[in-house]
């Protein structure tokens, strides 16, 4: 390890651990363990054997400690340190750690909006019910737009579905669900035909998913339609896009299910339960 001398002209600044810490706001300790996981090697040696870093070494446990804070792991951080022997190198290390900062700030964002969203729905109701606290926060970090038709299930209904449908299983459905309201929202703004073959196909793809939300219980389908109502009612800010998705895919889904009905495709139990639905006066959506 070369000594101060040898490392450059008279001119160069070279710091102490404890000089290197007080100007990064660290403990002496954490630049150790830098040096020990070999993230922060001391540039030089002073005659007494003291690790002494110059300004490179500076800029790179700022990068080191700024991926720390971002929420890195050590091999992760490892795999960020780029070489600051050129301005190239330099130029590139700010690049990336400014693409890490913008990454951090959007999801500090999304964790704001989910917790606005999630103080907004337990004002809304007298009781407390961390269950569903759960649910709604587990659909607002997937962005599913559709949370909330989930604050209106009643806990029998939420229940049920957690005992069905395993929680992997029931992310995927729930973004597909949300997925396919945007292309519904997209279909009747383009003026797609609600009777043909690409409305059948979401038709289709959308009685498919929401038989597997609800384990092929049709009655079920009918609660729910009554929980969209009930929350569009709540959320007069959501009513006009999902009042879009609604007034496309009814009808589509009407003719898709009218026609599996008479080809035999539904199966005389769905069958039974959607002739019992009707009798009572009750829609799937």
């Amino acid at each position: 390890m070369a000594s101060p001398k040898e490392k450059g002209s008279s001119t160069d600044v070279m710091y102490t651990v404890g000089q290197l810490a007080k100007k990064m706001e660290v403990t002496p300790r954490t630049i150790q363990y830098y040096d020990k996981e070999g993230l922060l090697k001391p540039d030089a040696k002073s005659e007494g054997g003291r690790r002494l870093y110059s300004k490179e070494g500076f800029v790179r446990l700022y990068q080191i400690v700024s991926l720390k804070e971002l929420g890195f792991s050590l091999d992760e951080i490892r795999a960020h340190l780029t070489q600051l022997d050129t301005p190239e190198g330099v130029a590139n290390m700010l690049q990336d750690q400014a693409k890490n900062l913008e990454a951090k700030v959007y999801e500090l964002e999304n964790q704001k909006r989910i917790l606005k969203a999630l103080e907004v729905e337990v004002m809304k109701r007298s009781d407390v019910d961390f269950a569903r606290y759960a649910d709604i926060i587990a659909n607002l970090r997937m962005g599913n737009e559709l949370y909330w038709a989930v604050t209106h299930f009643d806990r029998e209904t939420l229940d049920y579905m957690r005992s069905s449908i395993d929680q992997i299983e029931a992310d995927e459905l729930v973004l597909a669900m949300s997925s396919m309201t945007k292309e519904a929202q997209r279909m009747f703004d383009s003026g797609v035909d609600p009777e043909g073959p690409e409305a059948m196909a979401l038709a289709e793809l959308w009685w498919a998913t929401s038989m597997k939300i609800v384990d092929n219980d049709v009655s079920l389908l009918g609660k729910m339609g009554g929980y969209v109502k009930d929350a569009l009612g709540a959320h007069p800010d959501l009513l006009e896009s999902q009042t879009r998705a609604l007034e496309f895919i009814g009808p589509a889904l009407a003719l898709y299910v009218a026609q599996a009905a008479e080809s035999g495709e539904l199966g005389e139990e769905v069958l039974a339960q959607l002739m019992h639905l009707d009798k009572e006066g009750d829609k799937i959506l």
